[in-house]
């Protein structure tokens, strides 16, 4: 083999590794990605279903002054 078809068959493998390595970390960060939008989604809906309580303890809290105040007067 001459050396210039040692240094593509090297150049070839090393491509290839990085190549490899480079399709990896894209679907690590994919992944990471989607985890992430995941998260997100899950903390929206943690606050919607705490906005949703708070709404309700204020209409009772509402409610309450409502009948304490007919009842002073």
């Amino acid at each position: 083999m001459s050396r210039i078809s040692e240094l593509r068959a090297s150049f070839d493998k090393k491509l290839d590794a990085l190549e490899h390595q480079a399709l990896a970390l894209e679907a690590q960060l994919t992944k990471t990605k989607d985890q992430a939008l995941q998260g997100l989604e899950q903390r929206k809906q943690q606050l919607r279903d705490l906005l949703n309580q708070v709404q309700t303890d204020v209409q009772k809290s509402k409610d309450i002054a409502g009948q304490a105040k007919m009842e002073v007067q």
